[in-house]
């Protein structure tokens, strides 16, 4: 990273640090996960009764059903890695001597379903989803013997939520995914999701994954892998035959534009994520960012700004901003890299529940205090200002999820961004992950997240301001050049009123009223303000600011 950048990184980070500073201090996911993550607190957490153990009812000091996000030693233990629990928490799951498995008594089984029953009662989001949760309490009264009855009672109940993010993952997954893992399985960044009609449908495509490449789409029905018929197996069964060892093939069966078709993918090693830039025709920007989960990511993608801003000198016209198949991560980075673009306004809003209490934030930026502008250098402060005015369109896609549509809807309610693409995925939820005793873990959504006007995410996702679809199978690339012919337009009508103003200017003659000047439907509100309503007067000066510090430049 230049001396520039770096400067830019540590300014920029800092200004954006107050919208975000709640969330500082957010619990890491157990190692693995690429998930968006509530913000820090104990919303949720609420007086519970001693969790019952399944070593024959006594008490070994393992609380597995109350959510390892506490301080101190608690707030370790949220942070073990899957193998990690499974290995502490395995002996206290009714184990005998030697290793031999031992079922706890039935009323033990019962009474540990009906806890895990209570927590998702408490604490799940979404309470118009709980209709007919009374019926489930004693539903397996009774029906629990083995361990493997526990398993199924509890997955049966986090299905009839409906609900994609409160899952229950047996010990056995959880083994399965760890020995996959070291035996090198890789997935082909395909994902499936059991849909009403009974089947599976493209729920997410990784980028540069060789799905990604090829000419399946989100929404396409998958039939068959390598000759096995999908339908009747679950989520997690489907899946797992998508996984393979790199340099391995598969043979995909899908159904789309009304007709099946065979593809053959070729497992790769997933490549390290960076972000990518450009400079498109008209000075106009050009940035991918891969990813929400990293600050080294985050770094790169300032240090990338800078590189377009200083490789246009200092007059770059409009950048695109493509988040097609950035599957999301941290939203404290989400929190910070929005604030970028943005002088002032609200960012997103939470809404987390805990029993009958709901818990509403708002996290806003402010302007930056003058203090921080004083320390600024020159280029720096023109950098800063140039985020916050430069006109913006966001690319999205069916794999833009979590994080990516929290920015994504920020810029757009801010009137910060024109979204072109296809609907985003409908993410952007918040949840909980409690290891159970049983060596399970349950995880329950108790968190949504909101864009600054109130839109729910969750399950519904972005929708883009201009629709575009790239044609399956094409290289051409329709959604960028859509973004691009945008962005040339507010160019043109910007270089247009300026010339305008030059000309008045020149020639002495009376200033044009405001009204008199036509801008068109789909400029975004800073140009508007960039353009000072049409002013001459406010033209013509901002012209020959632009012209005295291009002159200081090249001095």
């Amino acid at each position: 990273m230049n001396k520039f950048a770096r400067i830019l990184f540590l300014v920029m980070f800092s200004l954006a640090l107050p919208a975000a500073q709640s969330l500082a201090q957010t619990p890491a996911l157990p190692a693995g996960q690429a998930e968006t993550i509530p913000p820090t607190g104990e919303a949720g957490q609420e007086e519970k009764e001693k969790p019952v153990s399944l070593s024959e009812g006594e008490d070994d000091g393992e609380e597995g059903a109350e959510a390892e996000t506490e301080e101190g030693e608690e707030g370790k233990k949220a942070e073990e890695k899957e193998e990690e629990i499974i290995i502490m928490r395995g002996p206290s799951m009714g184990g005998g001597a030697g290793g031999q498995k031992i079922n706890p008594p039935p009323k033990v089984l019962e009474a540990f379903y009906k806890q895990q029953w209570l927590s998702i009662a408490s604490q799940f989001a979404e309470v118009n989803k709980l209709a007919g949760w009374s019926d489930w309490k004693n539903k397996f009264d009774g029906k629990l013997n083995t361990l493997e009855d526990l398993d199924k009672a509890l997955s049966d109940l986090t299905v009839f939520l409906g609900d994609r993010w409160t899952v229950y993952t047996s010990r056995a997954e959880i083994i399965n995914a760890i020995k996959q893992h070291k035996e090198g399985l890789i997935d082909i960044g395909l994902f499936l999701r059991k849909h009403k009609d009974g089947a599976f449908h493209i729920d997410a495509i990784s980028y540069g994954s060789p799905t990604h490449s090829s000419d399946l789409k989100e929404g396409d029905v998958i039939k068959s892998v390598n000759g096995k018929d999908v339908s009747g197996m679950t989520n997690a069964e489907a899946n797992q035959l998508l996984n393979g060892k790199a340099g391995d093939k598969v043979t995909i069966v899908a159904n789309y534009d009304g007709a099946d078709h065979s593809l053959e993918l070729t497992y790769t090693a997933p490549e390290a994520q960076d972000v990518d830039l450009d400079m498109l025709p008209g000075k106009i920007g050009y940035i991918r960012l891969p990813t929400f989960m990293s600050d080294e990511i985050a770094a790169k993608f300032i240090e990338s700004l800078a590189e377009l801003y200083q490789a246009s000198k200092g007059e770059l016209n409009g950048l695109v901003f493509d988040l097609r198949n950035n599957g999301g991560g941290k939203v404290d980075l989400s929190i910070k890299l929005s604030s970028l673009f943005l002088e002032h306004g609200t960012i997103v809003k939470t809404k987390m529940r805990s029993s009958r209490n709901v818990q509403e934030t708002a996290y806003k930026t402010i302007p930056a205090p003058q203090y921080l502008e004083d320390l600024l250098p020159g280029q720096a402060s023109e950098f800063g200002h140039m985020l916050q005015t430069v006109p913006i369109v966001i690319l999205i896609n069916g794999s833009t999820a979590s994080a990516s549509e929290i920015t994504t809807g920020c810029l757009q309610d801010n009137g910060r961004a024109w979204v072109v693409g296809t609907h985003s995925f409908g993410k952007a939820v918040g949840y909980q992950r409690f290891p159970l005793e049983n060596g399970g873990i349950l995880q329950i959504t108790n968190l949504s997240y909101l864009t600054p006007k109130d839109t729910d995410i969750a399950d519904k996702g972005i929708k883009p301001n201009e629709v575009v679809e790239n044609e399956r199978g094409s290289a051409d690339d329709l959604q960028l050049k859509a973004a691009h012919v945008h962005l040339m337009k507010i160019v043109k009508e910007r270089n247009k009123q300026l010339s305008q103003a030059r000309s008045l200017a020149n020639e002495g003659q009376p200033v044009v009223h405001p009204d008199e000047v036509k801008l068109e439907p789909r400029v975004p509100v800073y140009d508007i303000l960039l353009l000072g309503g049409g002013s001459a007067v406010y033209l013509f000066l901002f012209y020959h600011r632009h012209r005295m510090l291009r002159w200081r430049r090249r001095r």
